[in-house]
């Protein structure tokens, strides 16, 4: 470390340690700058700075991937500490300011956003009057990024974090009215859909017709060419013309869990938003398995 004549500032070292923070949270620079609103080059000037303030490098290289160097484990779980208490202590000061709104980020799959958070929004912005909802749309990610709360499908394995497990997202095959047999399907691509397109070709015999990136995307084949395809259940309830297709061992369940760094638990805004959100994928749960039950009685009709 420099002497005391030329050690930087500690808002310097603050502001690299929380891009480090987030290059670990988001397992890239790339990601990282995508978070924070910047450019890769910038993060890594950033850490370049940092190395160059502690003497040692940030990040190693271990199996193949850029992890965080052991040396500062402890050093950047005190900065995260510290920095979920100074956001949880500013939001307690935020009550002497009642006309004032906070942001509190919310990451979740797209489906998610729109069909499960989206519906009680109205509710919970009239309740919460000193939040202000930022929701961030996010599909691999396990863990927070730049986000306060997030819905993931797969929890971080280590890490400071509380971890609730509250909801499930369900997909089932669909089809238009009149589908036949090999009018094609629509599929997400590899990266997404992966682990399930094999099924799926053996069920349809053949490769995918049209391969997208999105569900809006996939509904929007389905209406215009006539496709099949996988849809979040409570997505597919949207669109009366799509008939349950099954078999049902091809549907797929995901558990959903709701995630915040364990700094932030004393945050009111951050208890009131995981209230909320949590309370959202329990009625979503629910609400799906009565849409799932008149599917089956539609299945069972058309056979």
């Amino acid at each position: 470390m420099p002497n005391s004549s030329s050690a930087p500032s500690f808002a310097r070292i603050y502001d690299d340690l929380r891009v480090v923070l987030t290059v670990q949270r988001c397992g890239s620079m790339t990601s990282a700058a995508s978070e924070i609103g910047t450019t890769t080059s910038t993060v890594s000037r950033q850490i370049a700075r940092l190395r160059d303030t502690l003497g040692i490098y940030p990040f190693v290289k271990s199996e193949g991937e850029w992890r965080l160097n052991p040396a500062l484990s402890d050093l950047v779980a005190t900065f995260e500490q510290a920095d979920g208490m100074l956001e949880s202590e500013l939001a307690r000061l935020q009550e002497y300011q009642p006309t004032t709104r906070r942001d509190v980020k919310i990451g979740a799959p797209p489906t998610v956003l729109s069909h499960i958070l989206a519906p009680g929004m109205r509710d919970f912005v009239s309740k919460n009057a000193g939040i202000r909802p930022v929701l961030d749309s996010r599909i691999h990610e396990s863990g927070l990024g730049s986000t306060d709360i997030s819905v993931v499908f797969h929890p971080p394995e280590s890490g400071r974090v509380r971890v609730k497990r509250c909801g499930v997202l369900h997909f089932s095959i669909f089809a238009p009215e009149g589908w036949r047999e090999g009018d094609g399907w629509v599929s997400l691509g590899e990266r997404i859909a992966g682990p399930y397109i094999e099924a799926r070709r053996h069920f349809f015999t053949s490769d995918p017709t049209v391969l997208v990136d999105s569900f809006p995307q996939a509904v929007r084949m389905m209406r215009e060419l006539g496709l099949a395809g996988a849809l979040p259940v409570i997505l597919a309830a949207d669109t009366p013309e799509f008939r349950p297709l099954g078999p049902r061992d091809l549907d797929i369940r995901r558990d959903l869990y709701v995630i915040h760094h364990e700094s932030r638990s004393t945050d009111p805004d951050i208890r009131a938003t995981v209230d909320w959100v949590s309370a959202q994928l329990v009625e979503a749960k629910i609400r799906t398995r009565a849409l799932q039950d008149t599917q089956q009685r539609l299945c069972g009709s058309m056979y």
